[in-house]
């Protein structure tokens, strides 16, 4: 707005005035300059990210990782357990005398291995209670440890502080499976481990695969050969993988 004016002549006429550079405006020289300028900047981005990525390569084949040897399956055939099965399939992908160094089949015995850990925490809780690396196996030797722990604590003069310990903070505690007794602690090891060879016997699915090779080629090799669309890895097409795989 403060480009343009309106005004009176001698005559009394009402006169539009637009103020007016000097400049020669949009020229065709300008148009090119701007033009080149915004081609060399696109050529030069471009060179720029092949570079990266050029660079990116080396960098990450000077870091040495399990992932540079492995491949993981996701959605493997639930029945497909064996590894040795699994390993022969991958064999084909590792040349050069080459060989698949290691297979995992990943199951879905999450419960089992949960009880597992705890067992393992709460066997762990009864090694530091007898202060001793004792055999839990041995069920004589652990009612002779447990005797002998409860013998010294019942030597000890208790004092305030472990009379508080005793009626508020470790109950407290043992509701979170903490500062547990060592016979509760050994009726939990027996129960877990009941409980465990009693999963041990249900059949379980395989959910993931880890495959890894003995050279980055052969991981290479097979992702190469196994690579999919997008679409078709969403919808599980079989067939849009080659038929030699």
């Amino acid at each position: 707005l403060d480009r343009i004016a309106t005004g009176r002549n001698a005559t009394g006429d009402e006169n539009i005035l637009v103020k007016r550079n000097f400049c020669d405006g949009a020229t065709g020289d300008i148009g090119f300059t701007n033009f080149s300028t915004i081609l060399f900047v696109i050529l030069s981005l471009g060179v720029f990210s092949f570079y990266l990525r050029a660079r990116e390569v080396r960098f990450d084949e000077d870091r040495v990782t399990t992932t540079d040897y492995s491949v993981v399956v996701q959605n493997p055939p639930p029945d497909a357990i064996d590894p040795e099965e699994w390993r022969s399939f991958f064999s084909q992908f590792a040349t050069n005398g080459d060989q698949v160094t290691a297979v995992t089949v990943a199951l879905d015995n999450n419960v089992m291995v949960r009880k597992l850990l705890t067992r393992r925490i709460f066997m762990n809780q009864l090694r530091a209670k007898m202060m001793r690396d004792i055999n839990l196996e041995d069920k004589d030797e652990v009612f002779a440890a447990i005797t002998k722990y409860n013998e010294q604590k019942m030597a000890q003069k208790p004092n305030c502080i472990s009379r508080i310990l005793d009626w508020i903070v470790i109950p407290l505690c043992n509701i979170f499976n903490l500062l547990l007794p060592p016979e509760d602690l050994v009726k939990k090891i027996d129960t877990l481990t009941g409980e465990i060879k009693e999963l041990q016997k249900k059949e379980y699915k395989a959910t993931t695969v880890f495959v890894t090779f003995e050279t980055e080629e052969g991981q290479r090799t097979a992702l190469d050969a196994m690579k999919v669309g997008l679409i078709d890895l969403k919808m599980n097409r079989k067939g849009a993988v080659v038929a030699e795989c």
